[in-house]
């Protein structure tokens, strides 16, 4: 070895010493050793013969009966549910909890199905804290049961019965049962924390009363409108003839064919072009003909096609066949077109009257009052205001079945929605309530089939489930939602109550697989949770993970945009919840058994002890969950032992820590084994010195680094040192096998001093 091209560097220690570090270790080519948790456990020989158990008894090991190993965790979980009483937790901490009230408002999932991975998701992690934080947790789980999807599945299979709306109405509603039933069983074995004992759900006539009272509200309040669209000079004249006071709207600009006429090519009617913003010179006809509700041509398309389907190449034929002359030209044409996503099938555009709501009308109100809102994470605040902004009307009414009616609230609290269909006109509309009003005979009326948009049966569940006057801590879902739920319950309440129904809105991504890829049946990478929790019909290729990886899952997830998950992803987190139960292992087993020796004062632990007792402190102040001595909050600490940490990164690259100090810190003599600094660094025996070597034995090696040293103005001085690295001449300890000893087959001094104090 050329030792003239060695590089030797001095530390600084503190101010103004200066010392090199000669460490002894217990090199692996000397002795046999293996890294468990960043700690060297010795094994094989320590001298001569085998491991000597004669000093077992007179060691305090630690003891649990806590499993590390995640096997059987699906059964384990459900054992420990029980044991613990998880279904009462929500009773329990709403009796003895006695801070102040924290509601997170359940944005409703959607009852046509199982559970989905997304669902994970959940708002159990945000509840559970405030628990511990001592607030009285309001989470009542809800269910969003009314809408197509449902009323699809529900009659899947049975659409050649030609069922009654109250029949439908009654298959949608025990299918949404059944998938409650299911989700429910799903969301509690997950562990989640509700009040499952009165959860909402939108079919329940309490909440559909509620909602008709708020559709009650908001039209005494606004009224209802025509919308008319004319020349601008007749504007007036039109309200003259109607007799209406009117509300210039918007202007538009006509077409250079106002006021032309055109012959019908199906009916010879003579017919006016109309102007239309949504005709442009290459999308667009304009010209419209009216179908029924099955879809087929009326009456006013000409005998030829009335009856006939508006799709298919036979009423294509004869469409080109009345045509005649009039057709000019044909070739086909790739233009864009509406497709029903479950269908696949074009869509039939149909013109109706509808409920709207003009938004417009609340947009500053809105605005206003999103401002006091905080939005989590903050860069989407800006996403709430732009989806606010680009909605003008907001249609609430549908022309389905499977949902609620505009009218009577309260038969409909006594008896359900579905009333309108199975009362008769005069309970609906009683004369006696009519001539109050001056409003005429019943028979003058005729009864809507209308049913209210679903995102308005969702967005008017603040109305059912809290309590009058009462704001949402929290609203948490994902972003489609700022277009969807947020909006709508934003929307209802400000036009009753001029506020927001939340204070917060929490914001989580999507789920996707472990590629990027949107989860799809027809991909075949859909996440079953319940496969995720209890494993397939092949446990090898699909084993169960347990509840507790689906959790982890979800919290790592946090508020990401995007949040992956497959079978590598899932497989890390087993992996990183073992070493999470290796460490609480060794923690419980180190306290299990009994101490009733002195305490150690604070001014006579080891640095290390202190620091940890600092950063305990920390946590405990930024939790509020504790409350310690104030002499743990000892900030010197840090800077005390920030050049022995960062050492010790060097050597054995496990803590990424700040601050430091002086050796004579960790250690008074010159060479020891039993000093702070050698537990710390973790090494055989430890010796300072201020001298270089003069000549360096080939068996030794060298280590060259820069630690921090905290400088007392603050700032962080870097400085150099070298650490000479030997093997031992020691021997592993018989008893504690953690520290040396001179000789083998004996004890080292520590454990020599407590044998002496009278163990047997």
């Amino acid at each position: 070895m050329n030792f003239d091209k060695i590089p030797y560097f001095n530390m600084k220690i503190g101010l103004s010493m200066f010392s090199a570090l000669a460490f002894d270790f217990i090199h692996p080519s000397a002795r046999n050793i293996y890294m468990l948790h960043g700690r060297r456990l010795f094994t094989g020989k320590s001298g001569a013969g085998k491991k000597s158990k004669k000093y077992t008894r007179t060691l305090n090991l630690p003891k649990t009966q806590f499993p590390i190993s995640l096997k059987d965790a699906s059964t384990r979980e459900k054992e420990l549910q029980s044991l613990c009483r998880f279904g009462s937790l929500y009773e329990w901490q709403r009796r003895h909890n006695r801070g102040p009230e924290f509601i997170l408002h359940d944005g409703p999932p959607y009852a046509n199905g199982k559970p989905h991975v997304g669902h994970a998701l959940n708002k159990d992690i945000v509840n559970r804290y405030h628990v511990m934080r001592g607030h009285r947790v309001h989470y009542v789980p809800g269910w969003d049961c009314h809408g197509l999807p449902i009323e699809l599945k529900a009659l899947q299979g049975k659409a050649h019965l030609k069922l009654t709306p109250l029949q439908i109405r009654d298959e949608a509603q025990k299918f949404a049962e059944s998938a409650i039933e299911v989700q429910m069983e799903g969301f509690k074995r997950w562990g989640v924390m509700a009040d499952w004992d009165k959860p909402y759900f939108t079919f329940n006539p309490q909440y559909e009363a509620a909602q008709i009272d708020i559709f009650s509200r908001l039209h005494e309040k606004t009224g209802t409108s025509d919308v008319y669209i004319c020349e601008d000079s007749f504007a007036e004249k039109l309200a003259t003839i109607t007799g209406k006071d009117f509300k210039l709207i918007e202007k538009v600009q006509g077409s250079d064919l106002e006021g032309a006429t055109y012959m019908h090519p199906l009916t010879n009617e003579e017919l006016p072009f109309l102007p239309g913003g949504h005709v442009t010179a290459n999308k667009g006809t304009g010209l419209r003909v009216l179908v029924d509700d099955n879809s087929c041509y009326t009456e006013s398309a000409g005998s030829k096609l009335e009856g006939k389907p508006v799709q298919g190449e036979a009423t294509e034929n004869t469409v080109l066949e009345c045509l005649g002359t009039s057709l000019l030209h044909r070739e086909p044409f790739t233009h864009s077109y509406p497709y029903d996503w479950r269908t696949k099938l074009p869509v039939i555009i149909r013109t109706s009257r509808q409920w709207f709501i003009d938004t417009r009308a609340l947009h500053d109100k809105a605005m206003k009052c999103l401002k006091s809102v905080k939005v989590v994470p903050s860069h989407l605040e800006a996403r709430m205001e732009s989806m606010l902004g680009a909605r003008t009307y907001w249609c609430i009414s549908r022309q389905r079945v499977w949902a609620i009616i505009s009218h009577i609230g309260e038969l409909i609290a006594k008896q359900g929605s579905g009333i309108w269909w199975s009362l008769p006109h005069e309970e609906l509309l009683p004369q006696l309530l009519l001539d109050q009003g001056g409003h005429g005979e019943c028979g003058n009326f005729e009864k809507g089939g209308d049913i209210l948009d679903i995102w308005f049966d969702s967005g008017s569940s603040w109305a059912a489930v809290l309590a009058r006057g009462q704001q949402a801590d929290v609203y948490m879902e994902g972003t489609d939602q700022f277009g969807g739920w947020f909006q709508s319950s934003l929307l209802t309440s400000v036009a009753l109550h001029d506020r927001a129904p939340y204070k917060s809105l929490v914001v989580h991504g999507f789920t996707m697989d472990e590629e990027g890829r949107k989860m799809s049946k027809s991909l075949g990478n859909v996440i079953d949770p319940d496969k995720v929790i209890h494993g397939g019909k092949d446990q090898k290729k699909e084993p169960g993970y347990g509840a507790d990886v689906l959790r982890w899952w979800a919290a790592i997830s946090n508020l990401q945009s995007i949040s992956n998950i497959g079978s590598t992803t899932l497989d890390n987190i087993r992996e990183e919840l073992y070493g999470l139960r290796g460490t609480l292992r060794f923690l419980l087993g180190n306290v299990s058994c009994r101490n009733d020796g002195p305490v150690v004062e604070y001014g006579s632990l080891w640095p290390q002890d202190k620091l940890l007792l600092y950063r305990l402190y920390q946590y405990a102040s930024k939790t509020r969950w504790l409350n310690l001595p104030t002499e743990w909050n000892n900030l010197d600490i840090e800077h005390i032992m920030q050049p022995a940490l960062d050492i010790r990164d060097h050597l054995h690259d496990i803590i990424n820590d700040e601050p430091s100090v002086e050796f004579d810190e960790f250690q008074q003599e010159k060479t020891s084994s039993f000093s702070p600094l050698c537990e710390l660094l973790q090494t055989a025996s430890t010796a300072l010195t201020d001298e270089p070597l003069n000549v360096i034995p080939d068996n030794i090696q060298l280590v060259n680094g820069i630690c921090n040293v905290h400088m007392k103005d603050g700032y962080l001085c870097p400085e150099k040192y070298v650490i000479i690295l030997k093997d031992t001449d020691r021997y592993v300890c018989e008893r504690c096998r953690r520290f040396t000893a001179e000789k083998a087959g004996t004890l080292c001094g520590r454990c020599l001093n407590v044998l002496s104090t009278g163990w047997d």
